[in-house]
């Protein structure tokens, strides 16, 4: 097997061990407010290998979380595409930051993707929260809160694996 078809295996083990997380069944209110590990974790390489995480990768694990939490198809794409573009691109400016700088902008930008989420556009679903319920902004800053303190440690422990497990050298 190659190093780059290993590499990419890896990559999506991490990411789908993270989707199977964020399914874990929960109460309405934890998983309203609980850290989403998978845009977290792909946050983390699109920082750390940004030249092995492409658009496959977003649009593939966008799909696949669109179809597991009912989400209208394409919103989670979108936002693994734009959060890629961002992480890319910034990189540079990002990685040398302490923690408490990079949980701000994952604060800031897990923020933003949770009221991109609350725009329902079929609204099937009655027991789903919206911008007009007066708690789900209280949720929505919790769940960025979280988040962001859950960055640290996720970023260890993904940066312990890939130094394990992930070979960069020919």
């Amino acid at each position: 097997m190659s190093k780059n078809l290993k590499n990419n295996l890896i990559i999506c083990l991490s990411l789908l061990f993270f989707l199977l997380v964020d399914l874990l069944p929960f109460p309405q209110l934890v998983n309203e407010i609980k850290p989403s590990f998978l845009i977290l974790s792909f946050i983390y390489w699109n920082l750390a290998l940004p030249g092995k995480i492409n658009l496959v990768f977003a649009l593939a694990f966008g799909l696949i979380s669109d179809f597991l939490q009912g989400t209208l198809l394409g919103v989670y794409p979108l936002i693994f595409i734009l959060i890629s573009y961002f992480c890319q691109r910034f990189f540079n400016q990002f990685r040398p930051l302490r923690f408490i700088q990079q949980g701000a902008i994952i604060f800031l930008l897990l923020l933003i993707v949770k009221f991109f989420l609350v725009i329902d556009f079929s609204n099937v679903e009655s027991s789903t929260l919206t911008l007009a319920d007066k708690n789900y902004v209280l949720f929505a800053f919790s769940f960025a809160v979280l988040s962001s303190f859950f960055w640290p440690p996720l970023f260890y422990l993904l940066r312990l694996y890939r130094r394990r497990w992930i070979t960069l050298k020919k």
